[in-house]
């Protein structure tokens, strides 16, 4: 990590516009009653697991509005009789688990046993396969997850800070990619190899695919020391063909040029892509502090970019080296622009303070969903102002696991907010999956806290970190 630069001073916030409520599209599975600014109210909030460390990975909404949760789940079935797959390299009963829910996240539809561990998860938005990542590789489920269509062996993965390397996406016409040990490989839907190429950088941490305009988007940050800014970090977001063929790249500038922009030295990420249900591209990043290369366009530092601000938690402004959220829509095929957000938790005395992007998507409206872990504090945490379902949040006390949900145009947020429960020490939660789709929102964490309950399939944190969704 580089040595943090001195804050740039910024003008006093612009007054916060009257947040609006959440919008819902098509018909929601459970009553929207009383949902504001400060108070969401949810359908199911849930742990999963057993007395050893469970973790999540990825949630998604399937076609026929199924709920599908990946992640690893160790010694325990949930008192649910699971189907057991195998590939190459797998073990017969692993604890990789990929769980299909009923769309208020009540019941258990079904679920299946694939490999020790399962790191990533993604579906196929038109027939409904679903591709999972894991340490057996690469593997193509049908809808119901009771048969392996297709699977690779893709090795042991690596080459990222966030997850373990191992991640994977599938595109509208049914076409996977992987990263795998910071390469790239692209299937047609049948499983057949298009493309493997390496995209370059020190840290390769996400990927995402659009069908439309044959395009594989790669996010992370490579290393870049020497110069004014001494070491520094510097976020990319590069776009590919199916075989490797570079189209456009974001950020990913010299440590010169970063320098040269009014000495942007804050170090920078890129830490997750994904295409909405807009077919939008969403990029989330993080930026240790507000002195970044993500202040202009990412094509030309001359320009400033499209950030909409708007409050104290949109500027940032008094922050130090912590790192902090920053996202953007963009169009696809050609990587431009369309609008930017930071993103900072403050202190009571009205320091920034840290918080982490891990997941991010829209709906087909366009409302994006952003997800991580914050520091004290988010909005209306300080004094406690956020319920879920009614239930004040608990104070904070060591890590919340943040939602937030933003207009099409990033500029009215409709909620911000966390599931830590009262009495909590320590929680240590992080949001890793959200998604959203048909009128249906779903999110998915690895959680060591006491976190707000509503209408549980298990009631209790069994030991360790459990998920919770």
């Amino acid at each position: 990590p580089s040595p943090s630069p001195s804050p740039s001073p910024s003008p006093s916030p612009a007054p916060a516009p009257v947040p609006n409520p959440i919008p819902t599209t098509q018909v929601p599975p459970c009553s929207p009653v009383g949902n504001s600014a400060t108070n969401l109210t949810v359908c199911t909030a849930s742990y999963l697991g057993g007395t050893s460390n469970d973790t999540a990975a990825a949630v998604e909404i399937a076609p026929d509005r199924a709920v599908v949760m990946a992640g690893t789940l160790i010694g325990t079935t949930l008192n649910f009789q699971p189907i057991y797959l195998q590939v190459a390299g797998s073990p017969a009963r692993g604890n990789g688990t990929i769980l299909r829910m009923d769309e208020a996240g009540g019941t258990v539809l079904s679920m299946t046993r694939l490999g020790n561990t399962i790191d990533d998860m993604d579906i196929n938005r038109v027939n409904g396969n679903i591709a999972v990542a894991g340490d057996f590789g690469v593997a193509v489920l049908n809808p119901q997850a009771n048969r392996v269509l297709w699977s690779q062996n893709q090795g042991a993965g690596g080459g990222a800070s966030f997850s373990t390397g191992r991640r994977v996406a599938v595109g509208n016409g049914g076409q996977v990619a992987t990263l795998f040990n910071k390469q790239v490989q692209v299937f047609d839907a049948a499983g057949r190899r298009l493309g493997q190429f390496s995209p370059g950088g020190s840290f390769v941490e996400d990927i995402a695919i659009d069908s439309a305009s044959g395009s594989v988007i790669v996010t992370g940050y490579t290393q870049k020391n020497g110069g004014g800014c001494t070491q520094l970090q510097v976020a990319f977001v590069r776009s590919f063909s199916y075989t490797g063929v570079a189209k456009w790249t974001n950020y990913d500038w010299s440590h010169a040029q970063a320098f040269g922009a009014q000495s942007s030295c804050a170090d920078s990420r890129g830490a997750r892509v994904a295409i909405g249900r807009d077919n939008m591209l969403y990029f989330a990043g993080e930026s240790a502090g507000g002195n970044s290369i993500f202040r202009f366009n990412p094509r030309n530092l001359n320009q400033a970019a499209p950030n909409v601000k708007y409050d104290a938690y949109t500027d940032p402004y008094n922050t130090k080296s912590n790192h902090i959220t920053y996202y953007t829509k963009l169009a696809p095929s050609t990587g431009n622009i369309v609008a930017g957000q930071f993103l900072l938790a403050r202190l009571k005395a009205g320091g920034g303070n840290t918080i982490r992007p891990r997941a991010i998507t829209a709906d087909e409206q366009g409302n994006v969903y952003v997800a991580g872990a914050s520091a004290a504090a988010i909005a209306n945490r300080n004094p406690v102002n956020l319920t879920i379902s009614g239930q004040t949040i608990g104070n904070y006390s060591g890590g919340d696991g943040f939602l937030l949900v933003v207009s099409p145009n990033l500029r009215n947020r409709y909620i911000w907010t966390a599931w830590t429960g009262s009495n909590t020490t320590s929680v240590g939660t992080t949001i890793l999956g959200v998604a959203v789709s048909q009128g249906i929102a779903a999110m998915i964490a690895t959680s060591n806290g006491n976190m707000i309950l509503v209408d549980p399939l298990q009631f209790s944190n069994q030991g360790g970190s459990d998920i919770f969704f």
